[in-house]
């Protein structure tokens, strides 16, 4: 019995993390198309991949800080699409995948 209330808290507290990860990650995308809206109120347009926001076309200062901005919390880079499907085309969808659940993390609302 003892074991399995350990084995059940334990997994309680993986759950959470794995929640804490997706949630990070969640942020991790909006901050990521907050940048990119900013590309596109300076240049007129969205980035074509996601690494001009580090170093900008025009020369100009950079959209973000680093290169690990542009990574989730599991270490995968951001996925991007311009047209904006998920955002119902009004900004750019960044998105990542949870590698351990598949689920779909996004900078649109659930």
């Amino acid at each position: 019995m003892a074991f399995l209330t350990w084995q059940f808290a334990l997994s309680l507290r993986f759950d959470d993390f794995d929640d804490s990860k997706e949630a990070a990650s969640r942020s991790d995308a909006m901050n990521v198309a907050e940048a990119c809206d900013l590309y596109k109120n300076r240049l007129g347009k969205y980035p074509q991949n996601l690494d001009q926001l580090l170093q900008p076309p025009d020369g100009g200062r950079p959209f973000l800080n680093s290169g690990s901005d542009l990574f989730d919390q599991w270490g995968h880079k951001f996925f991007n699409d311009s047209n904006g499907p998920s955002n119902n085309g009004r900004r750019v969808d960044i998105w990542t995948i949870d590698p351990n659940t598949g689920k779909i993390i996004g900078n649109w609302s659930k």
